[in-house]
């Protein structure tokens, strides 16, 4: 297919799928669609149950205690018919939060039906909210009285946060449903590879990226990005690394498996000179290692270790983090890495103490000294136990990367790769606070990070790493398409800290819309791809066994197809394999149906 023919078609079907994913959930008249044969009450914070087809229940709380146990057993069946009929005798059941929290106040250049308005003014910020519905009714955009181009500020989680596309693979590997809450779209960002060239000259530097979306003239998807510092590992500041281990009963079997993948992973990489403590904690705690010089990779004593881990008892956090946190300050060097790795199934409870001791440490001096960070990394064989609050809580006390490894190539690609384990380890830019300005005319119709506010003190800057980038990815929309020129300005400007001397830096671009129209934006529709993945499974996790769900499945791997086929890229391709997998997990049960079925990438059907 010729380039531009190409691109033609990529954008059209990128629109059906962001109409279906915006239907969902509302009927012509305007009211919402009911689950089979259920109910189901407001979103977000409410509850929704309906009758599909299979057998059994799941319930999975967004906010609170989350085990997710009764997701397991659900059995289902079902066919993309054009009636849109569904039938079924299980029951489902979720109650979902806000997935990226809760904003107060609104955003006051989004538009349509989202949760903000188009009103001039200040603003609270409004924390992304990825249940949202998307706008429908765009006939009647009302421009802005003021015609000054409109700035705003915006952050992503630190850029080494990733846990929520591997945690979603692992439960559709399960054949488990992903409930909403579990998606973070940011972190399908943060996760994939973006192929943008990191500096090496500076902390960071920024990008921006923009194309028309499909025929609805006006509407333009838009990717902001900071790419961090490019550090070889060779190049890398010395570490000081305390290991917090759960060796509990319930971590027996996989759990251990994978903590002992993780630990010979990061042994490969580590260097003479390096410093690792451990401590093992279950009900009672035990420092295994202590301020272990390693004196090269794969270094015999650690490897060792590794290997001697089981478990037992039940769990005592606590008692782990203050021996960890201990022994972190006594090895502690402002020119060293230091962290605080804690390796769970976040079985264990999190008391008001805990946090205290993770958040104390994580404080960077007034003399601008780095804190002793924590990298939370989460473990389970079976996904729908595991409690994603533990690793979500420490990790956003101790400032550090959320992690969840479900395999052992996963553990190779998060720690055996030197600069993806750099990238998860250090900092390269610290406090980057992202600034977007934007034409008068538009408006912000979806942000897809997890802050965005007028006021910069209402956004939560956050740290960038080595070797990787933050994407801030939103859809624009002009309320009137006849005011858009190809002259006219948008600007990226990122704000930062040098990450030893503390010095305030920034760094800014600001390109035509005609320049951004006219650039490769191969990187964009990859970003586009993975976005349109992530909001279809927020969508068919609220109504899993409705017809609408399969329809939305559908739009998206034909959207999926259509660029692997075009970029060859491996990761799209996987994530290709993914949906497909979850569509046979939801709408098939016979295996000889899976011939009947138009599908590209065919691999499984349960």
């Amino acid at each position: 297919m010729r380039k531009g023919m190409w691109k033609s078609v990529f954008a059209m079907m990128f629109l059906v799928l962001i109409f279906s994913v915006s239907s969902c959930g509302g009927n012509d008249d305007g009211s919402s669609n009911e689950a089979a044969e259920g109910e189901g009450e407001g979103e977000g914070g409410g509850e929704g149950e309906g009758e599909g087809e299979g057998e059994g229940e799941g319930e999975s709380e967004d906010e609170g205690e989350d085990d997710g146990n009764d997701e397991e057993g659900w059995e289902g069946e079902g066919e993309c018919e054009d009636e849109g009929e569904s039938e079924g005798e299980g029951e489902g059941e979720s109650e979902g939060g806000n997935v990226d929290g809760e904003g107060e106040g609104q955003n006051p250049l989004v538009d349509g039906d989202s949760d903000a308005s188009s009103v001039d003014g200040d603003a609270e910020a409004v924390e992304s909210d990825d249940d949202v519905e998307d706008s429908e009714d765009m006939e009647e955009l009302v421009c802005p009285q003021s015609q000054e181009p409109h700035v705003l500020y915006m952050s992503a989680d630190d850029s080494n946060s990733q846990a929520s596309p591997v945690y979603c693979k692992s439960l559709i590997e399960n054949g488990q449903i992903v409930y909403p809450g579990y998606v973070r779209i940011y972190e399908f960002l943060n996760y994939y590879d973006l192929s943008y060239d990191n500096p090496s000259d500076k902390p960071a530097q920024v990008g921006i990226r923009m194309h028309p979306m499909a025929e609805e003239e006006g509407k333009y998807s838009l990717l902001l990005y900071a790419q961090g510092r490019k550090i070889d590992a060779d190049q890398r500041r010395p570490m000081n690394i305390v290991f917090s281990l759960d060796n509990s009963g319930s971590m027996s079997g996989y759990g251990i498996e994978m903590t002992q993948a993780i630990l010979r992973e990061i042994a490969a990489v580590l260097v003479e000179g390096d410093i690792v403590s451990v401590v093992k904690w279950n009900n009672e705690q035990q420092v295994v290692l202590d301020s272990h010089v390693i004196e090269g990779k794969n270094d015999a004593t650690l490897l060792a270790l590794a290997s001697s881990i089981s478990a037992s008892g039940s769990t005592d956090l606590h008692g782990g983090l203050v021996r960890a946190y201990e022994i972190a300050r006594k090895n502690f060097s402002a020119t060293r890495i230091n962290r605080v790795v804690i390796i769970s199934d976040g079985g264990a409870n999190t008391g008001v103490t805990d946090i205290e001791i993770i958040s104390a440490a994580a404080q960077d001096s007034e003399a601008g000294q780095e804190g002793i960070y924590m990298v939370g990394i989460g473990v389970d064989d079976s996904p729908s136990s595991y409690n994603e609050d533990l690793m979500n809580i420490v990790t956003d006390a101790g400032k550090g990367a959320y992690l969840y490894i479900n395999d052992a190539d996963e553990a190779h690609r998060m720690f055996g790769v030197p600069d993806r384990f750099l990238a998860n380890m250090e900092v390269a830019a610290r406090n980057v606070r992202m600034e977007l300005t934007i034409p008068w005319y538009m408006l912000i119709d979806e942000f897809h990070g997890e802050q965005i506010s007028e006021n910069p003190e209402e956004v939560e800057p956050q740290h960038l790493a080595p070797n990787d980038a933050m994407s801030y990815h939103q859809f624009i929309q002009a309320c009137d398409a006849s005011l858009v020129s190809s002259e006219d300005k948008i600007k990226a400007k990122a704000t930062f800290e040098d990450p030893i001397t503390r010095q305030p830096l920034s760094e800014e671009l600001e390109m035509n819309i005609s320049e951004l129209l006219a650039a490769d934006n191969t990187i964009l529709s990859k970003a586009d791809v993975i976005v349109a993945f992530a909001k279809s499974l927020i969508e068919i996790g609220k109504s899993p066994w409705e017809p609408q769900a399969c329809e939305i499945l559908n739009d998206t791997i034909n959207l999926i197809d259509s660029y692997a086929d075009e970029s060859n890229d491996d990761e799209i391709k996987e994530i290709g394999t993914l949906a497909n997998t979850y569509w046979y997990n939801l709408f098939c049960e016979d295996p000889e149906e899976r011939d009947n079925k138009a599908r590209k990438i065919v691999l499984m059907c349960k």
